[in-house]
């Protein structure tokens, strides 16, 4: 392959790898919005539905999987239509993949920028934001990850996996914070469809839960 067509030899490793996946998923904003859309459906059961949702979840990431053993490309899903029907659905999956990921930038943007971080300093700190803040927001959001590209991937990909070092401590934190005040009130009863609707709102709430991982 032409050197310049390619990665730097050893840009890239495990670790870096992790910490990019962690933070395509993230998880910190995927609490924060996925899962309170998840729990209006599943109510009491959405520990179970997010357990359903993990087998789903385990089901479908063997397909990438099977494909990646077969193709290794940072093409990713494009590569793997591309080489198995042809360069116009190739296309077409790039496209929408492309499509789907200026969906996910603008949703949060708009999201943390407009109704998060406003929130949360309203709620907690009595701090009222304009409701210009969000353009503000845009412009740094945009400015840090332009800067990251344009240094190069290693810098992107050690920004990613110290950001995702600081999402699992702060879940992990507040799972155990939440545990630990609820206390004796901790039974099993939400891991079973409790729940207004029985499984019908337990697989609702798993549809909304496949977000989060």
């Amino acid at each position: 392959m032409d050197d310049k067509r390619g990665l730097e030899k050893n840009a890239v490793g495990f670790w870096s790898l992790l910490g990019q996946s962690v933070a395509l998923i993230a998880p910190l904003g995927a609490v924060a919005a996925t899962l309170t859309g998840s729990a209006a459906f599943a109510l009491a059961s959405l520990p179970l539905a997010y357990l359903v949702a993990i087998f789903g979840v385990l089901t479908w990431i063997n397909v990438p999987y099977q494909f990646s053993k077969k193709i290794a490309n940072a093409g990713g899903f494009y590569t793997f239509a591309l080489r198995g029907m042809g360069p116009r659905y190739g296309l077409v999956t790039g496209l929408l993949y492309l499509f789907s990921y200026f969906n996910v930038i603008t949703n949060a943007i708009i999201f943390t920028g407009g109704v998060f971080i406003p929130s949360i300093l309203s709620e907690f700190l009595g701090i009222s934001l304009p409701s210009w803040f969000w353009i503000i927001f845009l412009i740094i959001f945009l400015s840090s990850f332009t800067i990251l590209a344009y240094l190069g991937i290693k810098p992107s990909l050690k920004y990613s996996f110290i950001t995702s070092l600081i999402e699992i401590s702060l879940l992990i934190w507040l799972a155990i914070t939440i545990i630990i005040k609820v206390g004796p009130h901790n039974t099993l009863a939400p891991f079973t469809p409790i729940a207004p609707g029985g499984w019908i709102a337990v697989f609702e709430g798993m549809i909304l839960g496949f977000g989060l991982h």
